[in-house]
């Protein structure tokens, strides 16, 4: 009975760490996907087709968010060891979100010539949504002590959507004028996004097309578990580069 416990013992070890290790794959299959939509912004000049290849490519990331999310709630605990590899993935990952946004920030001009700052907008908090219940979910699944850690972690990526948000929020507003404005909205979405606030939402920017329409990477989308939601953001955005290009 002993040998049998211990053999149990060893099998469901491992299927915890096969379970971490694919995590840890899912990250950096984010981060891969969160640089090619930087790659599709980076040349979007408000042609149509970069539109959709920025679409496409945060269709990508999204796809890649699902599947992480599916092995984490597939996990049963992650343990210190394995946090510990997590570190090198996710500080790659929040570097992407980081360049991503940047990006995404610098094309604003460009998305509000062709009426698409909604619909950027509307991207970036699903994305963050998205990425929030992602996050929420890792650190769960930490020993107690180092879920602060955990959630620290991702602040960065966490942050950079925030500005994302906030950048695009000014110029639907009209106001970019307002330094303390866009620091207050940028201060409420972080906290949202790190859970300080809970709305169920969640690595990133999502764009949209149009004659001149795009996408990011760094965007959330309205996840509740739903694939649906996001299948919906994505077509919206679509739909908005149509309109543009009429």
């Amino acid at each position: 009975m002993k040998f049998t416990a211990a053999i149990f013992a060893v099998g469901a070890l491992a299927a915890v760490r096969r379970q971490a290790g694919g995590l840890s794959e899912n990250i950096q299959a984010i981060t891969t996907a969160t640089n090619s939509v930087t790659t599709a912004l980076e040349a979007y000049t408000g042609d149509i087709q970069q539109a959709l290849a920025v679409n496409g490519a945060t269709g990508e990331v999204l796809t890649a968010i699902q599947a992480a999310q599916t092995t984490v709630d597939g996990t049963q605990a992650i343990d210190g060891d394995t946090a510990l590899s997590l570190v090198g993935p996710i500080g790659d990952l929040n570097t992407a979100v980081e360049s991503s946004i940047s990006a995404l920030i610098e094309k604003q001009p460009i998305f509000a010539e062709n009426g698409l700052t909604e619909a950027v907008l509307t991207s970036l908090r699903t994305q963050q949504e998205a990425s929030t219940a992602l996050t929420d979910a890792i650190v769960s699944k930490l020993p107690e002590g180092l879920q602060d850690a955990g959630r620290q972690a991702s602040q960065a990526a966490a942050d950079a959507l925030a500005r994302g948000i906030a950048a695009y929020e000014g110029g639907a507003t009209g106001g970019d004028d307002n330094d303390d404005d866009a620091t207050t909205t940028a201060a409420a979405t972080t906290a949202a996004a790190t859970g300080t606030v809970t709305t169920q939402a969640v690595v990133y920017p999502t764009a949209p097309s149009g004659n001149n329409a795009t996408a990011t990477s760094s965007m959330p989308m309205q996840y509740t578990g739903a694939a649906a939601h996001q299948v919906v953001g994505l077509g919206a955005l679509a739909m908005a580069a149509l309109v543009a290009a009429l």
